[in-house]
């Protein structure tokens, strides 16, 4: 299963929402607002990334170089797809930037 990663950036946390090409969330997660703890959070995922997506800001061309760099989602190196990689259902209080 192909899995898509939005992040809602901010200088200290980034907020991540999974979503598998189903349109189901998969996992949320805060994580650090530097491309080392994203590239780490993307390659932990169990699931081919298809996709990493994020807004527009002060932040973003430097974690879009590290993420590119690194690999995750670039479509050439992503992680191998697991059949065992699972679906869950998000609560309906969930976040925005899912």
């Amino acid at each position: 299963m192909k899995l898509f990663i939005g992040l809602d950036v901010s200088l200290a946390k980034t907020a991540v929402c999974v979503v598998s090409e189903h349109g189901k969330i998969v996992k949320e997660a805060e994580v650090g607002s530097d491309p080392a703890a994203l590239t780490q959070f993307a390659l932990e995922q169990q699931c081919e990334i298809a996709m990493i997506g994020m807004e527009a800001g002060p932040l973003s061309q430097w974690l879009h170089r590290g993420l590119t760099e690194a690999g995750p989602g670039s479509g050439s190196d992503g992680n191998p797809a697991s059949e065992g990689c699972s679906e869950s259902h998000a609560d309906q209080d969930r976040p925005a930037r899912c």
